[in-house]
């Protein structure tokens, strides 16, 4: 992040703050600290880790700094390997029903990682099946260095809710002075 994102971090602050702790305000020193300790980190990413705290979080208790690096680390990991190997099994469905003369492949991330890989389908059905172990980690290594780059290249999450809250919030401010 830098200094341009810091009003859209600032704004996402505010929104755990309203949901974990409502009856208190959030301090521009906290926000401040938050923001220099993550500050290594994408607005996108951390983003998406407030909306998924928002949605798994149990106890109503602000989120440490930890905690939203756990959520930007753990899920991102987790969801790309998770789908790289769901690709792999898409692409070998693909080529078993449709075989290997360019059958149509509608994921445009897993279009580029087969691309990527392989060069094309009709490549990768020329490669000998004892190396099937050596292709597979391949495909699934370009495939997560796409998928990671697609989303750190997408926009940030801004949902209608999380405005409705800010300016609920912002509304409540204004009448208590």
């Amino acid at each position: 992040m830098d200094k341009n994102d810091y009003l859209n971090f600032s704004k996402l602050m505010a929104l755990m703050q309203e949901m974990f702790v409502p009856d208190k305000t959030i301090s521009k020193a906290k926000v401040s600290v938050y923001f220099d300790l993550l500050k290594d980190l994408n607005i996108e990413d951390i983003s998406i880790a407030t909306e998924a705290i928002i949605r798994e979080k149990k106890y109503p208790v602000f989120p440490l700094i930890g905690e939203i690096r756990e959520m930007i680390s753990g899920r991102t990991e987790d969801n790309i390997d998770l789908e790289a190997q769901v690709a792999w099994g898409t692409l070998l469905k693909i080529c078993d029903r449709m075989g290997f003369d360019e059958p149509v492949v509608n994921d445009p991330i897993l279009s580029r990682a087969i691309k990527t890989a392989f060069g094309s389908v009709k490549r990768f059905g020329e490669l000998p099946p004892e190396m099937e172990a050596t292709d597979r980690k391949h495909f699934i290594s370009c495939y997560k260095r796409i998928a990671i780059r697609e989303r750190s290249e997408g926009g940030q999450l801004e949902s209608t809710l999380i405005k409705a809250l800010l300016e609920n919030r912002r509304q409540l401010l204004e009448h208590k002075e």
